[in-house]
């Protein structure tokens, strides 16, 4: 059959796959920063400590960062352990499933991202999982789905709670270039957990909006959220 076909197939049902209450899709919804507003003070849209999504990918000074990315996320499919499919097959489900979402991926950052669909996936996949990792630590699922099944772990504490304490990563999450679109980690806990865990999707955005100061349940709020920044913003503006 004809590659642009079933190309043209895939990317349709994969944009419709996004548009559900858990995977929430909005195009172009990452912005950049206008030069006019980036010239008086660059260093105000620039991480400091953690690259999220592919702008600040690779910068020298956030590279420390990436062992802990690397840690967050061998706690994360360690979660895994227990269930009926080895973690290193929900690592290959993963990595497939955001490899075919490079469109609705590709799609959310307004402009064009200069990587080829593996290497964007691989930051998407990569990130993803420390942000998912981050939001499941010292939250309720916490307890619900413990890494290593509650046994403690052979390469230390769980980096995730310490880093929810440094106010210099909560600002660069809220940065208007450093995001990835959260309906990504929808679909890495879709992929990683049993279905019987996927009731708790909604608890990873109630975590998110607690780390914004927000208590409650994101159950009763009509709204939906694109980005971390988006919901940093929803937060303050409701006040």
């Amino acid at each position: 059959m004809d590659i642009k076909y079933n190309r043209w197939k895939n990317i349709t049902a994969v944009m419709l796959g996004t548009i559900n209450n858990e995977t929430f899709f909005k195009a172009r919804s990452v912005s950049v920063v206008l030069d006019e507003l980036r010239k008086w003070n660059e260093n105000a849209y620039v991480p400091k400590v953690i690259s999220i999504g592919p702008r600040y990918n690779g910068r020298q000074e956030l590279l420390p960062m990436e062992e802990i990315n690397w840690r967050c996320m061998f706690h994360l499919f360690n979660r895994s352990l227990g269930y009926t499919i080895s973690p290193d097959k929900y690592v290959n489900n993963c990595m497939d499933t955001i490899l075919k979402m490079d469109v609705a991926v590709r799609s959310s950052y307004l402009g064009e991202i200069e990587l080829d669909r593996y290497d964007l996936a691989a930051i998407v996949f990569n990130d993803g999982c420390f942000l998912l990792e981050f939001l499941i630590s010292g939250s309720s699922i916490d307890s619900v789905i413990p890494p290593f099944g509650g046994r403690i772990s052979a390469i230390g504490p769980n980096p995730a709670l310490e880093i929810g304490k440094m106010e210099v990563v909560m600002r660069d999450h809220t940065l208007l270039e450093n995001q990835i679109p959260l309906f990504v980690l929808g679909v890495l806990f879709q992929n990683i957990f049993d279905k019987g865990f996927h009731y708790l999707v909604h608890e990873i955005h109630n975590r998110a909006l607690s780390l914004f100061g927000f208590h409650g349940d994101l159950k009763s709020v009509d709204s939906k959220f694109a980005h971390f920044l988006e919901l940093a913003s929803w937060n303050i503006n409701k006040e």
